[in-house]
Formats: structure tokens, sequence, C-alpha cells
């Protein structure tokens, strides 16, 4: 199963977005995936781990706590426990910077961007990171900042069949995956009794707007002068019919962007014939789903002629609950809305300045006329009404339920996200006196490249090259598999999913090993004349298990490690740190020695290192050392091998990384406190 990264506003925000996110999020962790998201709004420092509570029976759904009744109230049936992972955004930006950050601290095979990918711009032209843009498209022609952001990218979601439509006209090719609805959840239900937990008067004529105030996109202004030609068409209303706008109705801090709807509706003298969420009820408690599925009920209608929808969920949930729409004939509201609805023609079209492409203006006439339809339908008993609703739900129930829409999703996952693992054997057969190099590597080709030219520059005894790449997003495999072909004594190998800290990943090498000593690097290590032969012909005494050797920092050449202690009781310290790089030149016996560069003997290694260590905290080659030690082994410093670190080139530049390090400091500390090999009263 593929480990997926979800990449838009939090899964608390209000709005499309974030239910999209949230119901795909758990569904994924239904069919087996691993699921987190990487929030670039809504979470500035920490990480969250967001809570869901799904019924197993009927899929209600409760997020943002595990607190709560213990059955399901719907249905009495069992709660599954679902948890996301939400890492947060670092930067003011649209996650450009610290989406690489967390692929590689997650693992992530695929990650989906749900949000408008233009803002985006070309930050991603030509990405190695397996990024499949969910984006709207609700222009027509494509916007240029859109076409920027899409034009070459492999893995391409349209949300609509006009966007599909759009997409190919401009060259893109791209896969259509519509949002969807929980047809439990958004179901018809008693009006009256929708009204009542609503405080809705239960013999009015109601339409209902469900739609964002931000921005002129939604048509608010509009729709309020619709409305108010309507009342002046069937006078009767102003008695008995009321405008619902589910949507914050003022400007402020929480909503900069958005229209003092209420001055419109007083200057339009309709505000007694006008009801709305209270703003800070809807900005600071907001409604469930089952309130949303009320909201709905209550209405006879509802009305959404926007510029222009990307896709339009309020659509689908509407018609779920048999409640037919008025909408804009163009962008994807035909396709989504079907035969639920009556339709409303664009008069013309305009420039829509932030994304330099056109949308639509409904025509404001016809908006009234066609409210004034639904209303004398309503007084006759509004057969035309539950008829178009029924044809509408029929139409919604067969194109974008979860249950229609989860196999595209997983189909897509299967094909695209699950990498094909790699195994190229050395061709090479194996020599005499043969040491292998266990090579980790994860992207940075720059650093990898540099240690195989200085491994093939300066050892002369003769060695087999393990490269063991963990999913390297870069042009690592292409270089690689390029080398293989060119030297015979190399074994390369891709895993099939991310490591989980570096014990795996070493282990993964050592299964491919096939000598008795056996050296373990990273990548960012060059070596020198001499390295491995000194540390070699320190194996020499039977009784030595490990060689450990000098490290001199690349920009002073002055000493990193030469040999460890510890300090504090059992705090893993180097020894001859910022020391010239001609101190500590001898052989000496050492408590530990680093992980980054070391000779290894088979035995001594066996049966591997700790996989307990599962992250990229550090800590399991000193333990693997204080092992071989309890077992008998000498663990010796050699002076003579001399290689340059680049210390923390990768991992320590990992988000979570201090995270990492202090739980691999207390499993290490837990294991080993006390133990008299610390302070090295069992060397030989």
């Amino acid at each position: 199963m593929a480990k997926v990264l979800l990449w838009g506003p939090s899964l608390w925000h209000k709005g499309a977005y974030a239910k999209n996110m949230l119901n795909l999020a758990v569904r994924l962790q239904d069919a087996g995936h691993e699921v987190a998201q990487f929030a670039f709004g809504g979470l500035k420092w920490g990480i969250v781990p967001y809570p869901v509570l799904v019924c197993r029976r009927c899929r209600h759904m409760v997020p943002g706590s595990f607190l709560g009744p213990e059955r399901c109230p719907k249905c009495q049936g069992a709660w599954g426990r679902h948890e996301i992972k939400v890492y947060p955004n670092g930067a003011d930006d649209y996650g450009q910077t610290w989406l690489p950050r967390w692929h590689r601290f997650t693992g992530s095979a695929i990650i989906i961007f749900h949000y408008d990918a233009w803002v985006l711009g070309s930050s991603f032209k030509g990405t190695d990171l397996p990024i499949a843009f969910w984006s709207p498209l609700d222009h027509s022609p494509i916007p240029p900042p859109l076409e920027e952001t899409l034009e070459g990218q492999k893995n391409v979601i349209a949300i609509s069949r006009f966007a599909e439509r759009e997409l190919r006209n401009a060259g893109i090719k791209s896969t259509c995956i519509p949002h969807a609805f929980d047809q439990k959840t958004h179901s018809p239900g008693d009006r009256k009794e929708a009204r009542r937990r609503l405080t809705f008067p239960e013999d009015a004529f109601i339409i209902a707007s469900v739609s964002t105030n931000k921005g002129p996109r939604k048509n608010l202004g509009n729709l309020l002068r619709a409305y108010r030609g309507f009342l002046d068409r069937e006078p009767g209303a102003w008695k008995d019919a009321f405008l619902y706008l589910h949507t914050n109705v003022s400007r402020g801090v929480d909503n900069p962007l958005g229209y003092e709807l209420p001055q419109i509706w007083h200057g339009l003298g309709i505000a007694e014939r006008i009801k709305y969420v209270h703003p800070v009820y809807y900005e600071a408690y907001g409604f469930t789903e089952d309130e949303m599925a009320d909201v709905y009920r209550s209405a006879d209608w509802t009305v959404l002629c926007s510029l222009g929808e990307g896709f339009g969920l309020p659509l689908i949930e509407s018609l779920g609950c048999g409640t037919p729409v008025i909408f804009g004939n163009y962008s994807s509201m035909p396709e989504v809305v079907g035969p639920g609805g009556l339709s409303v023609e664009a008069r013309e079209r305009m420039p829509f300045e932030l994304s330099s492409s056109f949308q639509w203006v409904p025509s404001t006439e016809q908006i009234t006329e066609r409210m004034a339809e639904a209303y004398r339908d309503w007084k006759d008993g509004g057969r035309r009404r539950d008829d178009l609703g029924q044809r509408g739900r029929r139409h919604v129930l067969r194109a974008y339920t979860w249950g229609r829409v989860m196999p595209r999703w997983l189909a897509l996952l299967k094909e695209e996200a699950k990498p094909e693992p790699v195994e190229l054997s050395a061709r090479d057969p194996k020599a005499p006196g043969e040491v292998d190099i266990i090579l980790l590597t994860w992207n940075r080709l720059d650093f990898l490249r540099q240690c195989v030219e200085s491994i093939y520059s300066h050892t002369a005894l003769p060695f087999h090259l393990v490269i063991v790449d963990d999913l390297s997003t870069d042009k690592t495999r292409e270089w690689a598999e390029a080398l293989w072909r060119e030297r015979g004594n190399i074994t390369y190998i891709i895993r099939d999913t991310k490591a989980r800290g570096g014990s795996e990943i070493m282990n993964a090498g050592f299964r491919h090993c096939r000598n008795d000593l056996i050296v373990s690097m990273n990548n960012d290590i060059v070596v020198t004349d001499g390295w491995l032969e000194e540390a070699v012909r320190c194996m020499e005494d039977p009784k030595v298990g490990i060689v450990g050797m000098k490290f001199l920092y690349p920009w002073d050449e002055r000493i990193q490690h030469a040999g460890g202690t510890f300090i504090k009781g059992d705090s893993p310290a180097h020894l001859g740190m910022g020391e010239p790089k001609e101190a500590h030149s001898e052989t000496t016996v050492a408590l530990w020695t680093s992980g980054p560069c070391v000779l290894i003997r088979r035995q001594a290694l066996e049966p591997g290192w700790d996989e307990d260590y599962d992250s990229f905290g550090g800590h399991e080659d000193v333990d693997l050392c204080l092992r071989a030690r309890s077992k008998g082994w000498k663990v010796l410093y050699c002076g003579k091998s001399v290689v340059y670190h680049y210390e923390g080139a990768t991992v320590t530049k990992l988000p979570g990384f201090e995270e990492m390090f202090n739980r691999n400091r207390m499993m290490f500390t837990s294991k080993w406190r006390g133990n008299p090999l610390l302070k090295g009263e069992s060397l030989a």
C-alpha cells in the first residue's frame, strides 16, 4: 500500500477543499494506505494528529475529536478511529518551501495537491516530486498561470469533464476524478423537522445559497439583486418567501475579501426577507455535516449562479437531499446537476484579474425568472420541485457518491504510487580479499557522484559496491543504472517502500553482501588514499569486530570524529572534534565509533542493525558498537584511515529531525543506561 501526502488547506478549514480531503483521507486509510496531510494554511507550527470518528456501519463522521458517545448516534454502530497527522507550513507561501521536506519526512509515494494550482506558478515545473494536481478549473480557456503550472506534469486530475476538455484543448492530458458526497448523510428527510431544528418557519418558501463570500466569484451581490426582482415580480413573496445565505455575510479579519452583504440587502430594501447564519457562529463553530444536510432539506430550492465553478459541491449535496437547484448553465455545473434543476444562461463573459482568463456573468433577470417559476410551483403544490429533485438525486447517486468515485482513486494509486523495486546484481564474480561497501543514498546526486568517484579513485583493495536507494526522486536512478552498466562490481537496489530509519536501509544492503568484511557508508562521505587498506589491516586481529575512521570537516580539514566516548554517563560524544587533522593518527581501542563510514566484521554485525531505532535520529551506530563489545568483540579507532564527512548534509535537514533524534536518544538511554560498557570496563 502507498504512503499518501495530501497537500492543501488544513483538514479543519471551511470549504470544499478540506471536506474533500478529509473524506478522501479516511477512505484511503480504510483501504490500507498510510495518509498524512501537509497544510499550507491553518497550521503554522507543530505537527497535529487530527482525530476522526467514522461509524463502521453507516459511515457517519465526527471530525476533530475522539470524545463522544460510545456508539454512533445514528445507527448504534461501532466507531472506527482514524488519526491523520497534519504537518505545518513554516513559510508564507502555498507550501513550495516546505513540501520537499515533508515529502522526505513522510516518505510519501504520491502527493495529492487539492487547491488552485495556478497559485504555484512554475515552482514545480520539471520537478521529480510525485505530485498529482487535483485542481479546479472554472475558466475558459484555461488560464495562462494554470497552464504554466500544469504543463509537462505527469499526473493532472480534472475534477469535471468540462475541465478535462479545457485541459485537452491546451494539450494537457488529465484523468477525471470528480468530487463526491456521502449519500447516507445527504439524503432526503422530513422538511418540517429540518426547519424546526434550524428554527426556520415551517410554512415559508425558502431558497438557500451555500457559498463562500470571498471576492466576486460567487456573484452574491447580483443574487441579492435578482432576489429583489423576484419579490417585486411576485408580490405575495414579500410575506412568505426567504433567501437564506449560508456564508460569512461580513468582511473582517477572518474574511478580508468578503462583501458587506448586509449593506447590500439593506440598500435593496429586502432585509426582512433575508435569513443568514451569524458570522461569529459561521467562523468560530461552523455547521456539522448533519446540520448542512438539514439546510438542504429545509430549502425548497437552492441556488448557485456564480461566475464559474470548478465543480460545485453544494450542488450534489443539495440534490442528494432531493432539493433541486437553480444553477448557471456553464463551466462544470450542467454536468454536475444533470436533470436536477433550472438553468440560467450567461449574459456575457468577463476577464478575471487573478487568472488572466474569462468567466461568465449569469443573467440577473433570468435568475429572477427562475426564482419566480419555483415560487409559483410551490404555490401549486411543488410537483415540479419534487420531480426535479428526484431526478437530480438519481443522477448524483449514479455519478458522485464516494462509492462511485473511490475506485478511481484506488486505481490511480495502484498504477502511479507504488514504485517498482529494482535489484541489479553485480555481474563480476567475487574477488579474493574483496570487501563489501554498503552505500546508502536518498537524492543529493551531487553527493553520491562525489562519493562514488572518490571510492574508485582511492581504493586499492577489490570491493563490491552495494548502493541502496531509499526511493530517490531526483536523477539518482538514471545515474546509478548507467554506472551499473559501466562497472561490473556494483549491486544497485531500490526498495518499494520508504524506510522508517537508517537501520532498515542498511539491513537491506546487508542482505546483498557476500563478504566477511563490510563497510557501511553514507553518501556524504569522500574517502582518501589508503582509507580501506588501513582499516582492513586492523582486522588482522581476529578479535576485532568494528573499525572506525578519522572524520575530517571538508571546509577546514579539522577533525570531526576520532573515536567516541560518553559524557554525563550515557550521552555519546565525539573525541578530537575541532583539533588539527594531524592529531589522533594512532590506532586505539574505542568505546564506540561513528556510523557514516565504518568497517564491520560480518559475525560482529549479525543479525544486522537494530530496527527498533525506527527513524533517522541516529544512535544505531553506537548501539551496534556496544552490542558487539558485549559479545566480546573489540572496537578500534584507526587514525590512519581518513575520510571527509559533510556532516548533516541530508539527515539533519529533515523536518522533525530534533524529534527523531530525541526519540532515538531516549531509546538508546533506556537500553544502555548504567551498563558498564559505557565506562569501558569490559574492554579487552
